[in-house]
C-alpha cells in the first residue's frame, strides 16, 4: 500500500464513528481527491461533507467555531503555504479558545507540497514556525505506524494540525515497527534501538533513509523520528548525550528549527560531544522550479 492510500484508509477509519462531523475544503469530494487523500469521504454516513471556495482565513475561523459548539470539525487544506492566510485564526483566535475551553474539535490536514518543481509559492515545509507561534499541536506522518497513531488524535477534543508530504504520495507506505518514546507524550518514535550512534529525524527526513534501513547496524544505531514539535527536547538531549556519535536530519527549510534547538541542547548537556546537523540548503535558486530534493548517504555519514 503506498504513502496516500494507507493515511487515507487510517483517516476513513479513524473518524467513521465520529458525530457530528463537518469536513470541507476546496475540491475534497471531487476530481482526484486530493490526489487520494479524501478518497471516500462521501460514503461516510456521520458527516457533512462541504467543496468550500479557497477562503482560508474563513475556513479556519469556521472550524473553530464548531468546535466552540461541541461539534466536530476537518479542514483539508490543499498545502501548508495558504495557511499563510490564516494565522491571526492560528495565532489569535486559537489563543482565545484555549482559554475559553474547546468543547469539540478541530483538525486541518495540509499537504506539503515538497514534490519539486513548484516555485516560489509551494515550498513552505516550516513547521516548527508554525509550532511555535502558538504551541500549536502539529504532526508529520512518515511512516505505517505513525499514520495509525496519529490519526487516532483527530477526534481528541482541541485543535492540531496534521501534514502529509506531497513527494511521498505514490512511494510506498514503510512499515517499519515503531515504539512510542515513554517521554514524549507520542511525539517521538524510536524505530532502532542500538547503543553507539543516535539518528533523529525531524520534518519528513526519515524518508530520506529509509532505504537503507534494512543496512543499518541494529546493534549500533539508535534511530528517533520527532513527529510533533511540541515535544521536552530537554529529556530528549539528556537522552541523547552519551552516544558517541549524533547526527540529526532536517528537510525543513527553516532557519530556526527545532533540530538546532535540539543540538544546542546536547552540546550544552556534552560539549565533547560528536554532533552534526544534515538540513536542506535554502538558496535564491530555490525560489524557481527545482528538484528540491534531501539526499541522504545515510551509511556514508555514519562511517564519517
Amino acid at each position: 500500500m503506498n504513502y496516500i492510500e494507507k493515511i487515507n484508509k487510517d483517516l476513513i477509519g479513524s473518524i467513521k464513528n465520529l458525530t457530528n462531523l463537518t469536513m470541507f475544503g476546496q475540491n475534497i469530494d471531487s476530481g482526484s481527491f486530493l490526489s487520494g487523500l479524501t478518497k471516500n469521504i462521501h460514503n461516510l454516513k456521520n458527516a457533512r461533507i462541504i467543496n468550500s471556495t479557497n477562503c482560508e482565513n474563513t475556513l479556519v475561523g469556521f472550524g473553530f467555531g464548531l468546535a466552540l459548539k461541541k461539534r466536530n470539525a476537518i479542514y483539508i487544506c490543499k498545502q501548508q503555504d495558504f495557511l499563510l492566510l490564516t494565522m491571526d485564526q492560528i495565532v489569535n483566535t486559537y489563543n482565545s479558545l484555549r482559554i475559553i475551553g474547546f468543547k469539540g474539535s478541530f483538525s486541518i490536514i495540509t499537504i506539503i507540497v515538497d514534490s519539486g518543481y513548484e516555485g516560489p509559492q509551494s515550498r513552505l515545509n516550516n513547521l516548527s514556525e508554525f509550532s511555535s507561534l502558538a504551541s500549536v499541536d502539529i504532526w508529520n506522518i512518515s511512516t505505517s505506524f505513525e499514520s495509525m497513531l496519529v490519526s487516532k488524535m483527530i477526534s481528541k477534543t482541541g485543535f492540531r494540525l496534521i501534514c502529509v508530504s506531497q513527494k511521498n504520495f505514490r512511494l510506498e507506505m514503510p512499515n517499519i515497527k515503531g515504539k512510542v518514546t515513554n517521554f514524549s507524550n507520542k511525539k517521538v518514535i524510536q524505530y532502532l534501538y542500538g547503543s553507539q550512534i543516535a539518528i533523529i529525524c525531524f520534518n519528513f527526513s526519515i524518508m530520506g533513509l529509509i532505504k537503507d534501513f534494512n543496512h543499518l547496524d541494529k546493534k549500533k544505531v539508535s534511530l528517533y523520528n520527532v513527529i510533533n514539535h511540541k515535544c521536552d527536547f530537554e529529556i530528549l538531549a539528556k537522552k541523547l548525550v552519551n552516544f558517541k556519535k549524533i547526527l540529526i536530519l532536517d528537510d525543513s527549510r527553516s532557519e530556526v528549527s527545532y533540530s538546532i534547538l535540539l543540538s544546542n541542547l546536547i552540546k550544552k548537556f556534552n560539549s565533547l560531544v560528536n554532533i552534526k546537523i544534515i538540513k536542506k540548503k535554502d538558496s535564491l535558486s530555490n525560489l524557481f522550479p527545482n528538484k528540491d530534493g534531501y539526499d541522504i548517504d545515510i551509511i556514508t555519514e555514519i562511517r564519517n
